[in-house]
C-alpha cells in the first residue's frame, strides 16, 4: 500500500514453489495469520518469509489427499477446524498431518460441488451447493438438506456468495436470487420413516406371494427367474418427494448405492446363489432409517450345475480317463521300442554333426583371434606413446574380439600426430576398415610427411573413396569412418585439430572446452563434400587433451537403461582432470562398467588422453 505497487503471483510450470494455477476462486486468512488460496487446480498456502507457495492436490492413489483439485471456498470454524469446499465434496483439513477428511453425497450431501460455508451459533455448518443448502453437524456428522420445498430461491448457488450478520442471520446467493434466514429458527422433521418393499417383479412380471413382502423373509426362485425389479417406499408424507433412498444387494455388491428420490431398482442375470436385498431411506430433512427393510433371495441352480450332477460327471470322466490310459499304455509300449531304435540312430548322427560344428567354430574363432593379434600388432604400442607422452592413457575396449575403432600415433619434425578413428561397423568388418585407415595414415603422414590435420583428413577421405571405389552413386556402399586428429607442436605449445564428426576436448584448470569436428565423414557423403577445418589451440603445461569415439557416450546402462551421453562424459572428464592419466583411465573404465551393469556393450569404446 505504501508504494502503491502491485506484485503478481503467477504459475510457473517449471517451479513448484509458485502458485498452482492462475484461476483464483477464493482467498482466505486463517486465525493464525496464514494465507490460503483456492484455485482451479489445487489449494495453496503462502509463506510470507520465503515468498513461496505450498501446494495441495488431489491424488487418486492417496485417499487422504485433497478431495478434488478444484477449490471453490475456504472456511475456519470457531473450534479452529479448517474446511475446504471442492468440486468433489467437503474436506476437513488436518493441519498437523497435512491430510484431508472427506464428506460427499455418500454421506448425505445433495451435491459434491461445495459453493460457500457459514457457521451458526450451535457450531453447525450451513453449506450451499449446486443442489440446495445443507446443515452439517460437526459432532454427529449428520446432514440435513434444504431444497425448493423448504423455500430456498433455487437449487444452484454461487461460490463464496454468502455472509453471516451480527445477529446470526445468514445470506446465500444463487442463480435465482438471495436467501436470508435464521438457522436457529428452522424446524426439522424428526420423524424416522418406516421403509417397506412394495413390489418385486421377475422379468417384468410382478410376484404375488399372497401376503405383504414385509412378512416374507425369504424368496426362492429358479435359475431362469434371475432378472428382478424391486419397488420400495419410505412412509414419511411431509415432502415425500424429498425422501432419499439407498440400497444394496449383499452377495453381489456390499456397497450402498444412493438413488436420491428414485424408489425402484433392477438387477439382471443374477447367478445362482444366496443374496440379501436391503433398502434404507431418510425423511425430507435427511434423517435416515438405517435398519430399513430386507429380504433374502435364493436363486437355485439348474440341474446341470448341482453337486450330484458334478459328482456323476466326475465319475464318468474318470472311467473314460481309465479306458484311455490303458489303451494309451499299450500303444506307448509299442512305440517305445520303435523310438529307442530311432533314438540310437539319431544320436549317432547328432554326435557326428556336433563334432563337425565344434571344429568349424574353433577354426572361425582361431581365425578371428589371429586377426586380433594382427590388428594389435598394427596399432601403436603403449610404450611408444608413453615415451613421447609420459602422462597419457589409451582406454581401448572392443565390443567383439576385433575392433572397428583404432588409434594411430606418429612423431614428425617435433610434432606429435595423435588420432582416434571410428570405422563403419564393428567386429571383422570394422577391423578391415581400421587396417585400411591405419595403412593410409602411415602413407600420408610418414611417407608423404603431411602434418596439417585438415590436409591429412582431406587426403585420407580421397584415398578411402578410391580404395572402396565410392563415387556417390545410388546403392553403393557407404563405408567410411569418423575421426578426431590432433597435431601437437611441442615447440610452439599449440595443438592443431581437425575432425570428421568427432570432437576434441581441452580441460584447462576448472574449465572444459569442446571443439566440434566438421559434420561430414571420411568417405562418401550425401551432401556437398567440403574441405576440413583446422583449429589452432594454444596450450600450457598441465592442460589435458582428450579425443574419443562415440562408443563411451552411446553405451546404455544406469537405472533406466539410457545412454551415458556426452554431457555426462564431459562432466566426468572435468571432475577427474587433476588425477594422473593412469588414474583417469581407471576411473573412466570403472565408471562405464558400473553404468553398463548387466547390459551388453553396444559399440567399440576408445578414449585417448594426455597431459601437456
Amino acid at each position: 500500500r505504501e508504494s502503491r505497487k502491485f506484485y503478481r503471483f503467477k504459475n510457473d510450470p517449471a517451479n513448484n514453489k509458485t502458485i498452482s494455477n492462475n484461476t483464483i476462486n477464493v482467498i482466505f486468512t486463517a486465525k493464525d495469520g496464514s494465507l490460503w488460496i483456492g484455485t482451479d487446480r489445487g489449494l495453496n498456502r503462502y509463506d510470507y518469509d520465503k515468498k513461496s507457495f505450498q501446494r495441495f492436490y488431489h491424488d487418486e492413489q492417496d485417499s487422504r489427499s485433497l478431495g478434488h483439485s478444484t477449490v471453490y471456498t475456504l472456511f475456519e470454524d470457531l473450534a479452529g477446524n479448517f474446511w475446504v469446499g471442492t468440486r468433489n465434496g467437503l474436506d476437513k483439513f488436518n493441519v498437523s498431518s497435512k491430510t484431508f477428511e472427506h464428506y460427499t453425497v455418500k454421506d448425505g450431501l445433495p451435491s459434491n460441488m461445495i459453493m460457500a460455508i457459514e457457521e451458526d451459533g450451535n457450531g453447525d455448518l450451513l453449506i450451499s451447493t449446486k443442489n440446495g443448502i445443507s446443515r452439517f453437524n460437526n459432532k454427529t456428522k449428520k446432514i440435513i438438506n434444504y431444497d425448493l420445498s423448504d423455500g430456498i430461491q433455487g437449487r444452484q448457488f454461487f461460490p463464496n456468495a454468502s455472509c453471516k450478520t451480527m445477529d446470526g442471520k445468514m445470506y446465500f446467493g444463487g442463480t435465482e436470487g438471495l436467501n436470508a434466514f435464521y438457522p436457529d429458527k428452522i424446524q426439522n422433521n424428526t420423524y424416522i420413516p418406516p421403509v417397506v418393499i412394495t413390489s418385486i417383479k421377475k422379468s417384468g412380471v410382478e410376484i404375488k406371494p399372497g401376503k405383504s413382502f414385509s412378512e416374507i423373509k425369504e424368496l426362492v426362485l429358479a435359475y431362469n427367474e434371475n432378472s428382478l425389479t424391486f419397488d420400495f417406499v419410505a412412509l414419511s408424507f411431509a415432502n415425500a418427494d424429498e425422501n432419499q433412498y439407498a440400497y444394496r444387494m449383499e452377495g453381489l455388491d456390499n456397497e450402498w448405492k444412493y438413488s436420491g428420490n428414485v424408489r425402484f431398482t433392477s438387477f439382471s442375470n443374477l447367478r445362482p446363489g444366496t443374496y440379501t436385498f436391503q433398502v434404507k431411506a431418510s425423511n425430507d430433512d435427511g434423517l435416515w432409517n438405517e435398519k430399513g427393510a430386507s429380504i433374502r433371495i435364493i436363486i437355485t441352480p439348474p440341474f446341470w450345475k448341482t453337486v450330484w450332477f458334478y459328482v456323476l460327471c466326475a465319475v464318468f470322466a474318470l472311467f473314460l480317463v481309465y479306458l484311455y490310459i490303458k489303451n494309451r499304455e499299450r500303444k506307448l509300449l509299442k512305440e517305445k521300442k520303435i523310438l529307442e531304435q530311432k533314438v540310437d540312430e539319431r544320436t549317432a548322427e547328432v554326435m557326428m554333426q556336433k563334432e563337425i560344428v565344434e571344429t568349424q567354430n574353433k577354426e572361425i574363432r582361431d581365425s578371428i583371434l589371429y586377426a586380433k593379434r594382427i590388428q594389435e600388432a598394427i596399432l601403436p604400442s603403449q610404450e611408444e606413446i608413453l615415451k613421447a607422452l609420459p602422462d597419457s592413457f589409451v582406454l581401448f575396449k572392443p565390443r567383439d574380439i576385433v575392433s572397428g575403432d583404432f588409434y594411430w600415433f606418429s612423431e614428425k619434425q617435433d610434432k606429435l600426430v595423435i588420432t582416434v578413428a571410428d570405422c563403419t561397423g564393428h567386429g571383422v568388418p570394422g577391423a578391415f576398415m581400421s587396417m585400411i585407415g591405419n595403412t593410409l595414415l602411415n602413407e600420408i603422414v610418414n611417407e608423404k610427411e603431411v602434418i596439417h590435420p585438415d590436409e591429412i583428413l582431406f587426403q585420407l577421405r580421397d584415398n578411402i573413396m578410391k580404395c572402396l571405389k565410392q563415387t556417390g552413386a545410388e546403392g553403393e556402399n557407404k563405408d567410411g569412418m569418423d575421426i578426431a586428429l590432433c597435431v601437437y607442436d611441442k615447440v610452439n605449445m599449440e595443438i592443431a585439430f581437425a575432425g570428421a564428426n568427432n570432437p576434441f576436448y581441452l580441460v584447462s584448470g576448472e574449465e572444459l572446452t569442446e571443439i566440434k569436428g566438421d559434420k561430414q565423414p571420411i568417405g562418401v557423403y550425401k551432401g556437398d563434400t567440403k574441405p576440413f577445418t583446422s583449429h589452432i589451440i594454444k596450450v600450457k603445461k598441465g592442460d589435458c587433451i582428450y579425443i574419443a569415439s562415440d562408443g563411451y557416450a552411446d553405451q546404455f546402462g544406469g537405472h533406466n537403461g539410457k545412454k551415458f551421453k556426452y554431457k555426462q562424459m564431459k562432466d566426468l572428464l572435468l571432475s577427474i582432470n587433476k588425477e594422473s592419466m593412469a588414474g583417469q583411465k581407471k576411473v573412466l573404465d570403472t565408471s562405464i562398467e558400473e553404468w553398463k551393469g548387466s547390459l551388453e556393450q553396444v559399440d567399440d569404446i576408445l578414449v585417448v588422453g594426455f597431459r601437456i
